[in-house]
Parts: C-alpha cells; sequence; structure tokens
C-alpha cells in the first residue's frame, strides 16, 4: 500500500468521522432545530431522514472526488467498501440512540414516517414489543386522522403480534411489506452512499 492510498485512506476516515458527528448532532437536535426546516412560506423543506440523506450525498461527492486520485481501480474500491462500512456502524450506533427518545420526541418522529410511507393509509402497522405502550391505539387513532387530511384513507390498523426490528415499524398489505424500522432506514442511506460514491469514482464503469 503505497503513501498516497496511506494519505487518502486517513482522510477519508476522517471525513467519515466529521459525517457521523454531523448526522448524530442532527438527529440529537432535530426537535430543537425543527424550525430551520421550513421555508420562510411555512412549506417543509425536508424531513429528517431527508436532510441527512442529503447531507450524506454533499460528503459522497467529496470521498468521490478524493478516491478519484487512485490509480488504482482496486484501491478504489477498497476505500469506498471501508468508508461504507465505517458509515453502516455510525448509522447502527444513531438507530439504538433514536429508540431512547422521550415518548413525544419518538412519536413524533413515527408519525413522519407513517404519513410519508403508508401507500393507502389502510395498511396494518407491526411494531416491536418495546414500544407497545408508545405506539399504541390512541397514537394509531392520531395518525388515521393525520393520514385523511393527507387525502388518504386513514384507517390503519396496528397488529397485535410483534416484530424483532430495532425501532419504528413495518407496514403490510395484500402481501406487500414495507420496512420502515430505523435499522432499514439507515442501511438504505448507506446504500446510496456508496452508489454514489462508486458513481462519481467509476461512472457507467464496472
Amino acid at each position: 500500500m503505497d503513501d498516497e492510498f496511506k494519505r487518502l485512506a486517513k482522510d477519508l476516515g476522517d471525513i467519515i468521522e466529521r459525517l457521523g458527528k454531523e448526522t448524530g448532532r442532527f438527529i440529537r437536535s432535530a426537535y430543537e432545530e425543527t424550525e430551520k426546516l421550513f421555508r420562510t412560506n411555512g412549506r417543509e423543506i425536508k424531513d429528517r431522514f431527508e436532510a441527512i440523506t442529503e447531507n450524506i450525498r454533499t460528503e459522497a461527492r467529496e470521498i468521490g472526488d478524493a478516491v478519484k486520485r487512485l490509480k488504482n481501480d482496486e484501491e478504489k474500491r477498497q476505500v469506498i467498501r471501508e468508508s461504507a462500512l465505517k458509515l453502516k456502524r455510525t448509522f447502527k450506533a444513531l438507530a439504538a440512540e433514536m429508540v431512547l427518545w422521550p415518548d413525544t420526541n419518538y412519536q413524533d418522529l413515527i408519525l413522519r414516517l407513517l404519513l410519508k410511507n403508508a401507500p393507502r393509509g389502510d395498511e396494518e402497522v407491526f411494531i416491536c414489543k418495546r414500544d407497545e405502550k408508545r405506539i399504541d391505539g390512541p397514537f394509531i387513532a392520531r395518525a388515521n386522522e393525520e393520514l385523511k387530511k393527507a387525502g388518504k384513507k386513514g384507517k390503519l390498523k396496528l397488529s397485535s403480534r410483534r416484530v424483532d426490528i430495532d425501532g419504528g415499524f413495518i407496514l403490510k398489505s395484500d402481501g406487500v411489506e414495507i420496512n420502515c424500522s430505523l435499522d432499514a432506514l439507515f442501511a438504505e442511506m448507506g446504500k446510496k452512499f456508496e452508489e454514489e460514491v462508486r458513481n462519481i469514482v467509476f461512472g457507467d464503469k464496472k
């Protein structure tokens, strides 16, 4: 491994560490920063996960531009893999933090995710045992009212069966499953990060 590769690996490690800290800060202070997510006309710019995803895209471009300096394609792939793995570990830790949020904050997050991800608003909602006291009947009734305001059916049903997820929920309807567990959402962000970097570095090159 030559000196340039070593220097680049360290630089990218620093970038990933910074990204993890910035994302963690964003998540932990999301409820204090809500007003910053709105345009002057009052419309929300992005939901929280979209804002984090945009931050990831920015960092992916920086990392991609740096990785392109390497001459060897296999070294490029190695750095991308290592960067993605480090980000995945960071996200795993952040998901673990989010399930410990106060009930009001956690419920607000779940409500936003339900409004965004329920296609019709009549799906069955599966949660983990940890959440059964805060994602309960009254909460689902509240979510259904919000879904009706958004033009959806507003007939979500809370399943009595609990599933083995870290937090968040799973929606099921007509054999279709939408995984909105926190781990799944963060995993999708990590996947987009890696794809973005690979596209910057290799383009259409396989």
